[in-house]
């Protein structure tokens, strides 16, 4: 049995008849999947397994992070819509519409196959106007939210909303190294396993949360390199996927980032560590750290 076997997930979701968020309490690990479910564990019970069963893996050990997606064809205002997103564990989608990868395969993968139609997400300027934000409290710049050319021009039609009966998932997946390597060697190592040095799972609060508290802390106070650098540019702060690192997406500790470490070269590289409370700090890529990296689920 191979890791990728192993870390195979059942989501267990009722069928509900917007796109809707959430993070559902009822996934299951399971050693394989077979029709009867058999040989699932409880959500949590799952970390203690893995690290009982490393031993019996070939190859790394990427632990999930799922959020979920569901769209409803029932037709509704923006308020009922979030309303009905609420009743059923979630919220109207934000951080799957911020993250390019993501939105690109939430709108390729389920919206587009329903047609023409139109969908709440979870952005408005209620608040106050001209000032557009995420329901999830994220501030709306040029970064994380793609508006059309000329928009938002506080003009429109009646709006709808364009569901389907179904949580869909979408999977990125997340694996601790604990081998030291300098920035590079460790961004080398993700992407010869399928993935690269964590992007989104950083820039998203809520998964970073999870990955800080469920897959770092537990290891102990050490330091990770993450896929964020100024190396093309100083002073330019990018993530590796292409977003540009902003005050929304990235949380750098106070007076950071300093361009000064205390291992030599170039002071270019991101990481978090216990030092500032699991914040992001610069330091030279040539130091040698733990690594997370991150992948969508084959």
């Amino acid at each position: 049995m191979n890791a990728v076997q192993f870390w195979l997930c059942i989501v267990c979701c009722l069928a509900s008849s917007v796109i809707c968020q959430g993070e559902k309490e009822n996934l299951l690990v399971c050693k394989s999947v077979p029709a009867d479910r058999s040989g699932c564990l409880p959500n949590d019970t799952r970390i203690k397994t893995v690290e009982n069963r490393l031993d019996d893996l070939s190859g790394p050990v990427w632990k999930p992070i799922l959020k979920q997606y569901h769209v409803r064809t029932t037709l509704s205002s923006w308020h009922e819509a979030r309303t009905y997103c609420q009743s059923i564990g979630g919220d109207l989608v934000t951080s799957g519409m911020r993250d390019p990868q993501t939105r690109k395969y939430i709108i390729d993968n389920f919206v587009k196959p329903a047609g023409a139609e139109y969908y709440w997400i979870g952005l408005s300027d209620i608040e106050r106007e001209g000032t557009w934000k995420w329901n999830d409290g994220v501030a709306s710049n040029s970064q994380n939210t793609d508006f059309a050319s000329g928009e938002p021009n506080n003009a429109g039609l009646t709006g709808g909303n364009v569901d389907w009966p179904v949580w869909k998932p979408i999977l990125k997946q997340y694996h601790v190294r604990t081998t030291l390597s300098s920035w590079q060697e460790a961004r080398t190592y993700c992407q010869s396993i399928g993935g690269d040095l964590v992007t989104s799972g950083m820039r998203d609060p809520q998964t970073r949360r999870y990955i800080i508290e469920n897959f770092v802390k537990p290891a102990g106070p050490e330091y990770y390199w993450i896929g964020l650098s100024d190396i093309e540019r100083e002073g330019t702060w990018k993530w590796i996927d292409g977003v540009a690192s902003n005050n929304h997406n990235t949380d750098f500790a106070p007076q950071e980032p300093n361009n000064a470490g205390l291992t030599g070269g170039n002071i270019d590289c991101g990481h978090i560590g216990h030092y500032y409370n699991y914040q992001m700090d610069d330091h030279a890529c040539s130091g040698l750290q733990r690594a997370i990296c991150e992948r969508v689920a084959p």
